[in-house]
Formats: structure tokens, C-alpha cells, sequence
């Protein structure tokens, strides 16, 4: 007499291979909430809550291009508070919009009480930036900068200054209201920053 062994194979087939797929679906899954958590958490560290610092002394203050107004009066701040007696600025290239005037006419005016240094770095970016203002910097024997931008905009251009200035950064936040679009060319910036643009120049 013979036995029928194929209905017991399809049996312990069968399940071994779901067993095997929801094993593969979820380490998927879980790799996926992995990655999630840690762009989460990058996102808060880099561009919501970053890491600013009160500088005590400095030889220049030097304040990025662009914002919606809220750089100029932080980098003030620091120069009232005595800081430091010299404040570079960035013009940039957007010379109608309304938030860059104050920047336009300090360049324009100067100050009685610190000295003024403007210029537009070539590339218009947070790296020609970092690149223009160092050689400023090094050009007079700066050893160190209090860099002030936006807040969501600070570690990366932190990180481009250390790359780019042979002295002491200080990176110190302007905050303002962060969106979504913001975050977005955050990312996209700091991926260029680590994947295609390693080096200062």
C-alpha cells in the first residue's frame, strides 16, 4: 500500500515560506522606522532646535545673507553687548527684497561706534559664503568668528565655516519660524554638504 506524502509537504511548505515573508516584511519595517526616527531626530538637532552658543569675546561677527529679517539684530545684539567691534555682512543678491534694506544701508552709512565690512560672496551660497568671509577674516588675522544666521540654517553653515576658517566658529542662532520648504533645502543641503561638496573649495 502507498502513502500520499505531498499533502504533507504543501503543509510544511507553505508555512515556512510566510513564515520566511512576514520575517523579510518585517525587518523592512523595521529598518524603515529606523531610518524614520533618526531623520527625525537629525531634524530636530539640525534645523529645529540647533546648537547655539553665547560667545564671550570674538574678532568679528559675521552675518549670512538672506532670512527674513531676524540676523541683522541678533548679530547687533552681540556688538551692543560687546562681542566684538567689527561686523561683516553679506549683501547678497536679493536687493529688493525688503527684509535686506537695514543690511543695504548700514553698508551704505557704516557706524561710528564698530567698523563695517560688506561685501557679496561669488557663489551666492552658505559655502562661497563661508569661503569669502574667511579669507576676510584671514586677511586681517582673525582668529575667530561668531557666525549668526536662522536657526534652521545654522548647523550646516557651522559646519562650512570649520571647514573653511583656520580659526574659532561660533555658531550662534537667529530664531525664526522654520517650515516645511525650509527643512526641505536643509536636507538637500546638507546631503551636497556630505555626499558632493566635502571641501571648502
Amino acid at each position: 500500500m502507498s502513502t500520499d506524502h505531498s499533502a504533507a509537504v504543501t503543509e510544511t511548505v507553505e508555512p515556512n515560506r510566510w513564515r520566511t515573508l512576514r520575517r523579510a516584511l518585517a525587518l523592512i519595517v523595521g529598518a524603515f522606522v529606523a531610518v524614520a526616527l533618526v531623520v527625525v531626530w537629525l531634524t530636530f538637532r539640525w534645523f529645529v532646535s540647533p546648537s547655539s552658543e553665547t560667545p564671550q569675546r570674538v574678532d568679528a561677527v559675521a552675518v549670512l545673507a538672506g532670512g527674513a529679517g531676524e540676523r541683522l539684530p541678533k548679530a547687533l545684539e552681540l556688538i551692543e553687548a560687546g562681542v566684538s567691534d567689527v561686523l561683516i555682512l553679506n549683501q547678497g543678491v536679493d536687493w529688493l527684497l525688503p527684509e535686506s534694506e537695514p543690511v543695504h544701508e548700514l553698508c551704505r552709512t557704516g557706524s561710528t561706534t564698530f567698523e563695517v565690512i560688506c561685501l557679496r560672496s561669488l557663489p551666492d551660497s552658505t559655502q562661497g559664503e563661508a569661503i569669502t568671509m574667511s579669507a576676510i577674516a584671514e586677511e586681517r588675522g582673525f582668529t575667530s568668528l561668531a557666525v549668526v544666521t536662522t536657526d534652521h540654517h545654522l548647523s550646516r553653515s557651522a559646519r562650512w565655516f570649520r571647514r573653511c576658517f583656520d580659526g574659532d566658529v561660533v555658531p550662534v542662532a537667529a530664531p525664526a519660524r522654520t517650515s516645511s520648504a525650509d527643512v526641505r533645502h536643509e536636507w538637500f543641503g546638507v546631503v551636497d554638504q556630505f555626499v558632493l561638496h566635502r571641501d571648502c573649495e
